[in-house]
C-alpha cells in the first residue's frame, strides 16, 4: 500500500497529468512501486521506486519535481530512498548498468552521494532499474538486468513479472 502522503504529495506535483510512456507517470510510478513492493524489497527502495524519476532522467525529460527541493523530498521520503532516486535521474542508466553487470564492476557507486555502502547502494539500484524496466516491458533489451531480475525473483521461471 502507497502511504497516502506520498501518493497525495506526487499528485500534487503533477503526477496524474504528466505523460509517460503511454499512460500518466502517476500509474508508472506506483507500477513500479508494486513490483518491487511483490518481490519483497526493502521499505526504503519501494519509496525510491515511488519517485524513481520525479527529477527528469536522460531518457524522460520531465522534470516533476525540481532538484532544488532535494531537502524537502529527504525529509518526506528519507535519505536512502532520495539518494537513490537522485542516482536514478543523474546516472547513464540502464546502459551503465548493463555494462556494470556484465563487467561486474560497481566503482561508481563508490563516488554517490548518499552511497554510505557503495555495494548495497549498487544493488538497490539495479533492483529498481529492473523494476522501472519491468513495469514499462523493455527488460528484455537488457539481457545482464534481466538475468539480475530472475536472481532477485522480479521475474518468475518462464520471464514473467510476479
Amino acid at each position: 500500500m502507497i502511504p497516502p502522503k506520498l501518493k497525495d504529495y506526487l499528485l500534487a506535483q503533477g503526477a496524474s497529468k504528466t505523460v509517460h510512456s503511454g499512460n500518466r507517470l502517476w500509474d508508472h510510478l506506483s507500477g513500479v512501486h508494486r513490483i518491487l513492493r511483490a518481490c519483497d524489497s526493502a521499505d526504503y527502495v519501494c519509496t525510491a521506486g515511488l519517485f524513481h524519476s520525479v527529477y527528469g532522467t536522460q531518457a524522460f525529460k520531465k522534470v516533476t519535481i525540481d532538484p532544488t527541493c532535494r531537502p524537502e523530498v529527504q525529509a518526506l521520503i528519507s535519505q536512502a530512498a532520495e539518494a537513490l532516486v537522485w542516482a536514478f535521474c543523474i546516472l547513464p542508466r540502464p546502459k551503465l548498468l548493463e555494462i556494470s553487470l556484465k563487467r561486474q564492476t560497481f566503482a561508481w557507486a563508490n563516488d554517490l552521494e548518499g552511497a554510505t555502502n557503495p555495494a548495497q547502494f549498487a544493488q538497490d539500484l539495479i533492483r529498481l532499474e529492473c523494476a522501472n524496466l519491468i513495469e514499462q516491458r523493455t527488460l528484455y533489451q537488457f539481457p545482464c538486468l534481466a538475468h539480475k531480475a530472475q536472481e532477485m525473483r522480479m521475474l518468475d521461471r518462464e520471464g514473467f513479472s510476479i
